[in-house]
């Protein structure tokens, strides 16, 4: 659950910043790895989001993020912030339940999501930072809202990636 307010974000143009939504992380020193889960939420307010982070240190980190777009609808974003954030919405998705994956490999990350099919979309692929530890979580934000409650299931991080992470496989 997400109070009012909570965001994660670190505005481009320096005139907005915010660390306050909730983050389960869970810190690894898995090199290759990925991170799957099911998300299910009633988005109701403009940027309520729930969704997985990767974070390296203090100024790296990404998200990517079922969240309600401007225009009212369900949207796979994915954020970058290296300080500050690289926004990008993706595809509108149907329904309140989506499957995300974050993959990292080597230098690499890529970002998937998917509703029911076999197949993951990819959304973002980018390299990031060495570090020898890496922390991965779940989160829920709803900035301009009252809150948001959010179901997080069937996650897992598996040292099991494909051989090429830009796939769908």
């Amino acid at each position: 659950m997400a109070g009012e307010g909570t965001d994660w974000f670190e505005d481009p143009n320096k005139e907005y910043s915010e660390r306050s939504a909730p983050v389960i992380w869970y810190s690894t020193t898995l090199s290759d790895f990925s991170c799957v889960g099911v998300f299910e939420t009633k988005l109701k307010n403009v940027f309520d989001a729930t969704g997985i982070m990767i974070r390296i240190g203090d100024s790296w980190w990404g998200k990517l993020a079922y969240e309600l777009s401007p225009r009212r609808k369900p949207t796979i974003v994915s954020v970058i912030s290296n300080p500050l954030s690289d926004d990008a919405n993706g595809p509108e998705a149907d329904g309140d339940t989506v499957h995300l994956r974050v993959i990292k490999k080597g230098a690499t990350v890529s970002m998937h999501w998917r509703t029911d099919v076999d197949l993951w979309n990819l959304v973002r692929y980018c390299q990031i930072p060495s570090s020898e530890s890496i922390e991965i979580g779940f989160f829920v934000q709803s900035p301009q809202g009252e809150g948001l409650e959010a179901r997080v299931s069937s996650c897992f991080l598996s040292s099991s990636v494909p051989e090429d992470i830009r796939s769908g496989e």
